[in-house]
């Protein structure tokens, strides 16, 4: 991938020396603000990004001309004022249409995990979410003044800066969640006390998948778990996640593998330890979500490469 060269306002610099992208085949190791779990850019570059995942969330923010992106092969063209969120280890593509700025923020979401309201907002995020006036008027004026303030406290460099942004993004993530659950709410009907057991009782199964998920878990015992009817549990989980549970599960433990592949277990061990019955099945499912094989992937975390300068 050739990158041009671009002058970036000094407004925008970074904090920090900024080497370049590190990339090897369709893994990118994300370089954060040492220390810390945030990078973000006000990126001028008007060359293609090949498709390529990592550990972070993608938050792109455009903010003149529009922009192409490919995320789990759905198309989403970008407008000025648009935002895009990118789930964590999820292929994607990216290709200015013409010239033109945006902001690119990546977020290691992992500080979260032990938080049980997490284990809600993350399921939301699993495919590209696409976020504009046209969606929400009131939740897209919430969360793009959040970002300009996060964006604004990155670039400033003053102390304590990482909270305040990580704080901001945070606030982005519940402001989409709320949002979320009122919609569900009212397609539904459903009283907002019963949405709030809903939520809870989910909440409690999706922090118990957290250790449990490579165990022998069938839609029938997560809904006797949840004390819910198989007909109830699987229209409940769609409503509130926006996917399946057999879905869910199998993302947790596709997460899982990838995190174990950058040790020295086998590949098959990896798999039985993950939940999956045998190797063709894993083979199979790791494909589907990473568009790689798991020597594929676990050979690109073990061969370091820098690349050309990112911005």
């Amino acid at each position: 991938m050739s990158e041009s060269k671009t002058i970036v306002p000094e407004r925008y610099s970074q904090p920090d020396r900024y080497d370049g992208r590190r990339v090897d085949g369709s893994y990118e190791e994300v370089h954060y603000i040492a220390s810390t779990h945030v990078r973000l850019w006000y990126n001028y570059q008007d060359d293609c990004y090949k498709p390529h995942h990592h550990a972070a969330l993608e938050i792109i923010h455009v903010a003149e001309n529009s922009y192409h992106a490919i995320v789990n092969e759905h198309d989403y063209i970008l407008h000025p004022g648009d935002f895009l969120f990118i789930p964590p280890n999820t292929l994607h593509e990216l290709e200015p249409i013409g010239k033109g700025a945006r902001y690119i923020c990546l977020l290691d979401l992992s500080p979260l995990h032990e938080f049980m309201d997490y284990q809600v907002i993350g399921p939301l995020l699993v495919d590209g979410y696409l976020l504009n006036a046209e969606r929400s008027a009131q939740l897209y004026a919430e969360v793009s003044q959040l970002f300009h303030e996060a964006a604004d406290a990155y670039f400033a460099n003053k102390m304590l800066w990482e909270s305040t942004v990580y704080i901001r993004m945070c606030q982005i993530l519940v402001r989409i969640g709320r949002d979320h659950y009122r919609t569900q709410a009212a397609i539904s009907g459903t009283p907002e006390r019963a949405v709030r057991k809903e939520y809870e009782t989910l909440a409690a199964l999706l922090s118990w998948l957290d250790t449990h998920y490579s165990e022998d878990i069938s839609l029938e015992d997560a809904a006797e778990r949840s004390g819910f009817s198989k007909y109830y549990f699987t229209r409940l989980f769609k409503q509130i996640t926006d996917t399946t549970f057999g879905d869910y599960l199998a993302r947790k433990r596709i997460s899982a593998a990838c995190g174990m592949l950058s040790t020295d277990s086998s590949i098959t061990d990896i798999a039985f330890s993950c939940g999956f019955n045998n190797l063709t099945t894993f083979n199979r499912c790791f494909k589907k979500y990473t568009k790689c094989s798991p020597s594929d992937y676990r050979a690109s975390l073990r061969t370091e490469h820098f690349g050309e300068t990112f911005f």
